[in-house]
Order: C-alpha cells, then sequence, then structure tokens
C-alpha cells in the first residue's frame, strides 16, 4: 500500500492529507468537488518537493569555488585554505559548519566532536572548541550541552560564509 503527503491551496481553500494512496485521493476530488474548481497546477505530493537548500548544489561559479575552499577527506569535511581576517579562526569554523551544510547535510548540525576533528585536520590549533565558538556565536545555533553539542548557522552566519568564501579568492 503506498502512503501519500498531500498539501493543497485552492484560493482559500486548503487540502492537507496524509495516509494511503487510494483514501487521499478520494479525500482530495470530494475536497476539489465542494470547493467547486480544479487546480491551477497539479498537486505534488509533499514527500517528492525538492528541499531548497540541502541537497542541491550551489549554482554555477559557485561549485568551482567550493571545490577550492573544501576537500573530503576519509568522510570530513576540511578546508584546503584557511581565512586571512582578523577572526581567522572563528570564520574557519564558519565555513566548516556551512561546508557541512551544503555538502554533507545528514550529518548537519555538526557536533561539537566532529567540528573539533575537522577544525584540527583543516591545520586549526584549537584547545576548547566552546572557547572557539564564542567570538561567533551571534552566528551560530547551539544546541544541546557538553559532548553532545551540536551547531549550525543562523542566517547571518549564512551570509557572513558567503562573504568570507568571496573574500578568500580576491
Amino acid at each position: 500500500m503506498d502512503s501519500l503527503k498531500l498539501h493543497v491551496e485552492v484560493g482559500a481553500n486548503k487540502f492537507d492529507g496524509e495516509g494511503p494512496a487510494d483514501i487521499i485521493k478520494v479525500l482530495y476530488e470530494e475536497f476539489l468537488a465542494k470547493v467547486g474548481q480544479e487546480p491551477v497546477a497539479p498537486a505534488v505530493p509533499v514527500s517528492q518537493a525538492q528541499p531548497i537548500f540541502k541537497d542541491n548544489p550551489p549554482p554555477g561559479a559557485m561549485v568551482e569555488l567550493y571545490k577550492k575552499v573544501f576537500v573530503e577527506r576519509d568522510g570530513a569535511i576540511s578546508l584546503q585554505v584557511l581565512p586571512r581576517t582578523d577572526d581567522a579562526t572563528g570564520d574557519a569554523l564558519l565555513l566548516l559548519l556551512h561546508g557541512y551544510q551544503r555538502q554533507k547535510p545528514a550529518e548537519y548540525p555538526v557536533s561539537a566532536v566532529r567540528l573539533m576533528q575537522v577544525a584540527r585536520l583543516s591545520g586549526l590549533n584549537i584547545d576548547r572548541l566552546d572557547r572557539a565558538m564564542a567570538t561567533v556565536e551571534a552566528l551560530t545555533m547551539k544546541a544541546g550541552f557538553k559532548r553532545s553539542t551540536r551547531y549550525s548557522l543562523n542566517n547571518r552566519g549564512e551570509a557572513r560564509t558567503m562573504e568570507i568564501m568571496k573574500d578568500l579568492f580576491d
């Protein structure tokens, strides 16, 4: 039995359904009959919709930039080039988070243990990750406690990583 998840909006009317495909199709047809019109575009099941960022590679010229900045070694994303900024360590950690977000979405948000490993692999000398991350605290999100801590970028952090990457080769 196929399962189906469907979300359709027709004007101000909404249809949400999840369950066996044959039941959802019948309920959807009843919905259309009550609304009295066909949808403008065919409905796409939510489970088949493409994600905006996670699995999509960056467009065009950004692909080459990603190849210059990031490298995958033994299943870990590391930096080939370290930033030369006032806060090089913090900016490098932001780049590592961004690399995981784009190239290994299954491992994003990144655990503190993994982030420390890839920071060392990239050539950063960090004694304590929490102190190094304190400099970029406004650009990241932190969840968890002690060894189960996970880090991710917020919108400002995402914008900052794009600036850093563009400045690396200018």
